[in-house]
């Protein structure tokens, strides 16, 4: 239980008591970010629920999405924006690296957050106005069983640093029991739409790593919040569209 609550601290802006989160195996916190996905998506659709009771539907998704957003303390949604910068430089490799390292926010970064945050905000909607507000907590579980397969698939930037303790300590069974997880959740949630979602969000995920990876020689901790952000929005569309095509 220390290392789930060690996780959710890491994750999330839930206060946890630091005596539930002390002692805790830091290197097995990838083993259960599937499930603090679940505890975000949780909390996203109670969060949606009750925006949709008060507000207009369009109001309802801007506020859901503020309030995910606000849920993690931004941590993926800066990893989104700095490796937009980086990337969007069009510089050489060691320089795109530097880039990443540096904390101030360029163009690209600020275009890509404000993308990325309408395009959420547009899914939600369509999401609400179908009034389905519990699709919300799977696209947080897909994305986090995303990130030990994501460690253990391809290589750290740096040598050091907390990505690097991370990607060394994952194991495989991390990645299997993270995705199995996201899986039984999808089909337990919408059958059909829900692991096709799954598949989707997981496919789009790898393809992602992989790019970043290339152009890089490897992730870090932004390449790993960047996934994040990137299997959510893929996982919203991909339902939309599974409940067009299979009802």
């Amino acid at each position: 239980m220390r290392t789930f609550f060690q996780a959710l601290a890491f994750l999330t802006r839930i206060p946890v008591p630091a005596r539930l989160a002390a002692g805790g195996n830091w290197g097995r916190t990838p083993g259960v970010y599937a499930v603090v996905g679940l505890v975000i998506g949780l909390l996203v659709w109670g969060a949606a629920a009750l925006f949709l009771g008060l507000f207009t539907p369009i109001t309802a998704s801007v506020l859901t999405v503020a309030f995910w957003v606000l849920l993690t303390g931004g941590l993926h949604l800066d990893g989104w924006i700095d490796l937009a910068d980086a990337l969007g430089s069009g510089r050489p490799r060691e320089k795109m690296r530097e880039i990443l390292k540096d904390s101030r926010t360029g163009a690209m970064g600020v275009i890509a957050a404000v993308l990325l945050l309408m395009v959420k905000a547009a899914f939600v909607y369509d999401i609400l106005s179908a009034n389905r507000p519990i699709a919300l907590v799977l696209p947080a579980v897909f994305a986090r069983s995303a990130l030990p397969a994501a460690m253990l698939l391809f290589p750290c930037i740096s040598a050091d640093g907390l990505a690097a303790s991370l990607q060394t300590s994952v194991k495989a069974k991390d990645a299997a029991v993270g995705l199995l997880f996201a899986a039984v959740a999808g089909f337990a949630a919408h059958r059909a739409a829900g692991v096709v979602s799954f598949v989707s969000s997981a496919l789009a995920g790898y393809w992602f790593a992989r790019r970043v990876s290339g152009k890089l020689g490897g992730l870090n901790g932004d390449g790993y919040g960047a996934l994040v952000e990137w299997t959510e929005t893929v996982a919203l569309a991909a339902l939309l569209l599974s409940w067009r095509w299979l009802g």
